[in-house]
């Protein structure tokens, strides 16, 4: 592996994968907002270590929409036993932030994931974890797929400035209704390049062959193995805390 290929950190992509799985696991047992810090904390660490943290931070305003909205909605749409005002109790705004730092912290998850790891370094790294190459070769496209579009959008819509749109005038609103009609041609054309690519895979004999040999040497290290086991003991942990019953909120029930 050149030194270009190796840019972003010295972590093989399976413990990449893994510790993204152990994260969303963790998340996804624990409602208690004091372990949840925990977890976060650890997730932030693992974010700066291996440089991922900068591009959370440039998009902080998304997660604090998320966070707002999440907790308005969670706040009246359960109930609970102690009433702060009307019909919000302290139990469900509670459980709104819970809510809310939870995808926040898988967002902050899949960041540090994507971001730090090539098409090619995922794709290899699902074929040596068993998954076949055709399933891995998707995934590895869907990364690439995505700034394609976004090039493809802003294309679209500098042509359509250039024939008299204006996209930068009015509310919020009327700017937001003014990109509707644009998603069409968005549509149509990424369905067109996606049908060249598969053209072009068919041509060249794409799953014909099913044991493929890449250029990537994956090897786990002690550092790999040594972030796993804690990754994971840290899950078994909280697996345990959760059977006994620790990591809940009590007190609040759905309104509806």
């Amino acid at each position: 592996m050149s030194a270009n290929e190796n840019r972003y950190t010295v972590l093989d992509p399976r413990t990449k994968f893994l510790v993204l799985v152990s994260s969303f696991a963790a998340l996804l047992i624990i409602w208690n907002i004091s372990y949840l810090l925990v977890i976060g904390i650890m997730i932030i660490l693992y974010g700066y270590f291996t440089g991922g943290l900068g591009l959370v931070i440039r998009f902080w305003w998304v997660l604090l929409i998320i966070t707002t909205f999440t907790v308005i909605i969670w706040a009246v749409y359960l109930r609970g036993e102690t009433i702060l005002f009307w019909i919000v109790s302290s139990q469900s705004v509670m459980y709104g932030v819970t809510t809310a730092v939870k995808l926040d912290l898988m967002i902050c998850s899949s960041i540090f994931y994507l971001t730090r790891i090539t098409p090619d370094e995922m794709a290899a790294g699902f074929v040596r974890m068993g998954i076949p190459f055709p399933v891995a070769f998707s995934f590895s496209y869907a990364m690439r797929l995505f700034p394609l579009i976004l090039v493809e959008a802003r294309e679209i819509a500098r042509i359509q400035e250039s024939r008299g749109l204006d996209l930068k005038s009015g509310s919020p609103s009327a700017r937001f209704r003014k990109y509707i009609p644009l998603l069409t041609p968005i549509f149509l054309t990424t369905i067109r390049n996606t049908n060249h690519l598969a053209m072009a895979l068919e041509s060249r004999g794409f799953g014909r062959k099913r044991v493929r040999d890449g250029y990537l040497r994956l090897r786990l290290g002690k550092q790999d193995w040594s972030l796993i086991i804690a990754s994971f003991g840290v899950l078994a942990v909280l697996v345990v805390l959760r059977v006994m019953g620790y990591g809940t909120i009590e007190g609040a029930v759905r309104r509806w």
